[in-house]
């Protein structure tokens, strides 16, 4: 009986860890950094939650990152970023460049040097398009 009560346990446990790309869900590491981001601001540990989620494809993921750190903690830096992740992903669901939109203009209230300077370009692009 009591083998057959571990097996089940492994069993469930293994189920629960397991993807069904074949990849082990559970990374305490990564979950720190996380909830470092999310809870305290942390910018620190933000490049390399970023190539984590690059590396697996998932740079998209950076979005709801970016946007508490714009939102809740007022980091002007992130405003760009949340605009070239919605120019490089407008393809897929074009809603998100008035996201990116928004928050470039969110950055630049802030006095962001690299947000003034993309919505300076993308005034420009559009005043050359009009003529």
């Amino acid at each position: 009986i009591f083998i057959l009560i571990t097996i089940s346990i492994v069993g469930c446990r293994f189920r629960e860890s397991y993807d069904s790309d074949n990849v082990i869900v559970e990374n305490p590491k990564m979950d720190s950094i996380r909830i470092n981001i999310i809870m305290r601001g942390d910018t620190t540990q933000l490049l390399e939650l970023f190539l984590s989620y690059q590396k697996d494809g998932k740079d998209l993921e950076m979005l709801p990152f970016y946007t508490i750190l714009a939102d809740k903690y007022n980091i002007s830096s992130v405003c760009s970023d949340i605009y070239y992740l919605a120019d490089e992903y407008k393809a897929i669901n074009p809603q998100l460049m008035d996201l990116g939109i928004k928050y470039l203009n969110k950055g630049a209230k802030m006095k962001d040097p690299n947000c003034m300077l993309i919505l300076n370009n993308l005034n420009e692009s559009n005043l050359k398009k009009k003529k």
